[in-house]
């Protein structure tokens, strides 16, 4: 069914007169969906406390079925305010510098790939293992093996998005990159921190990069270019898929912290969103007060 261009510009007109209307609503927020709501909800208080319209789903016509996800949220770009605006996942967009994707056009993003991506931080998740059990957190080093992970993961990385700046290869080459990391792995994964995981990870990333749309890549100038938007080897995995890598560390995490009877999904991964010190999430928070 086509996008109805007026129907869309009367809908984004409705949930921008929403807190026109009930002045207890502080804004109209469109999300990819209902599960990023504690995300975004938690940073947005911490600025502007109040109740915000959340819209999961919308319409791209009167009568069509409701649709959600990030390219949903994109149809209202051009008739955003500070009244109505979206909140999005990053993916690959604020490396690549896709334009209009920033604060000025009403776009709030994570700048790490996913909001998953902020739950796993590695000193985070840590911390909240040890206060919890310091045995469980003795069993497994979630800061060495994320470490691990982000140097392997590194360069492949650069190489996948040199390729696309450069369109020296097509986008369905990211899901090559993604179907890397696993989301499960054998209870093995507690042997010497994860290393045989981590070697076949690795294995899977040197078939990537042997890819021979990347030889005109020159790696050494993809760092310094990237570097400058803030990706480092020790920050990658921030900047993985983030579904791929918050699936794999519940997964460890379960098996690590099911004998303690700690749910690690609700009481390691979600208590842990720290809302400073790291680049990724005070660009946020720069974001909103902007």
């Amino acid at each position: 069914m086509p996008v109805d261009a007026k129907y869309i510009a009367d809908c984004a007109l409705d949930y921008a007169n929403v807190p026109k209307i009930d002045r207890r609503i502080v804004a109209s927020v469109h999300l990819e969906n209902r599960e990023d709501e504690l995300f975004w909800d938690t940073i947005l208080q911490r600025h502007h406390s109040g109740k915000y319209n959340y819209i999961y789903e919308s319409r791209i016509s009167k009568d069509s079925a409701p649709v959600s996800g990030v390219n949903q949220c994109l149809k209202f770009k051009p008739y955003l305010s500070q009244a109505f605006f979206i909140c999005i996942d990053s993916d690959l967009r604020y490396l690549l510098q896709e334009s209009d994707f920033d604060a000025g056009h009403y776009v709030l993003q994570t700048y790490t790939y996913s909001w998953e991506n902020h739950y796993c931080l590695a000193e985070q998740v840590q911390q909240r293992i040890k206060e919890l059990s310091v045995e469980a957190s003795a069993k497994f080093d979630f800061v060495s093996f994320l470490h691990n992970l982000s140097s392997l993961a590194y360069n492949p990385l650069l190489y996948l998005l040199e390729a696309l700046d450069l369109h020296l290869a097509p986008k369905s080459i990211e899901g090559q990159f993604n179907q890397c990391f696993p989301a499960q792995c054998p209870s093995s994964v507690f042997e010497d921190n994860g290393a045989q995981l981590l070697n076949d990870i690795q294995m899977k990333l040197q078939h990537f990069v042997s890819n021979p749309q990347f030889a005109s890549i020159d790696i050494t100038t993809a760092k310094e270019k990237y570097q400058k938007l803030g990706l480092t080897e020790g920050n990658t995995y921030l900047h993985l898929r983030g579904h791929n890598i918050f699936n794999l560390l519940n997964h460890i995490g379960n098996m690590l912290c099911r004998p303690y009877r700690i749910k690690f999904r609700d009481q390691i991964m979600m208590p842990s969103l720290q809302q400073s010190g790291y680049w990724e999430m005070e660009n946020i928070h720069k974001d909103i007060a902007s």
